[in-house]
């Protein structure tokens, strides 16, 4: 029998972008803070609860047409890991909370995030939508030099991303994502439990079918 717990939150997104010319586009967002409920039956390594906040972020992207069917993408996105509280899961590795474990402790907190990520994509009327993308990290280090060290190891470094999308009609699209990652998440991931000798996939799948409406 296992327990089932829900959280909810909420956040808001605005995203524009902006033809320049016709080969170059700018598009830029933001997402502000979405403060979600803490998990009742979820508790973290010292009995904390589950509470995983997702932190505001901003970004900032170009795309450059090649040819009329491929183009060169790039892109930044700043992440506010700053501004939520860190989760002292169990699958953080056991040297790492054994540093947080008397009176003596650092304090733990995460460091902002950039991201910069560069790739293509290509267009095709029959085939599809093929994207490829190259990602820098993507999980926060802490602000404590001692707890950031003892994590060093086991942040993905990089991540690299294949996609496939196309219409199945007027309103609505089946899109394909492949990811891989360097190292198994550490943040975002309660499933990973290095106390066990587990870990996270460090390659995922994912599949959606959207409809407009």
């Amino acid at each position: 029998w296992a327990s089932r717990d829900s959280s909810f939150g909420t956040g808001m997104r605005l995203d524009t972008l902006q033809q320049v010319t016709p080969r170059l586009a700018i598009t830029a967002g933001y997402q502000s803070r979405v403060d979600m409920d803490a998990f009742n039956s979820y508790r973290g390594a010292y009995a904390d609860a589950g509470d995983f906040d997702i932190p505001a972020q901003s970004s900032f992207g170009i795309s450059y047409a090649l040819t009329p069917s491929l183009s060169a993408d790039f892109g930044v996105d700043r992440l506010n890991y700053s501004e939520i509280k860190p989760f002292t899961s169990n699958g953080l590795p056991l040297r790492f909370l054994a540093l947080l474990g008397d009176g003596l402790s650092p304090n733990f907190a995460w460091q902002d995030l950039t991201v910069y990520s560069a790739g293509w994509s290509w267009r095709n009327g029959t085939v599809g939508d093929l994207r490829f993308r190259y990602t820098t990290r993507q999980q926060p280090l802490p602000t404590s030099a001692l707890l950031s060290q003892a994590l060093q190891d086991n942040i993905s470094r990089y991540s690299v991303s294949m996609g496939w999308s196309r219409p199945t009609s007027r309103q609505s699209r089946v899109s394909l994502l492949a990811n891989y990652a360097s190292a198994p998440y550490l943040v975002g991931a309660p499933s990973y439990n290095s106390q066990i000798g587990q870990q996270a996939n460090r390659l995922e799948f994912q599949a959606l079918w959207s409809i407009s409406f």
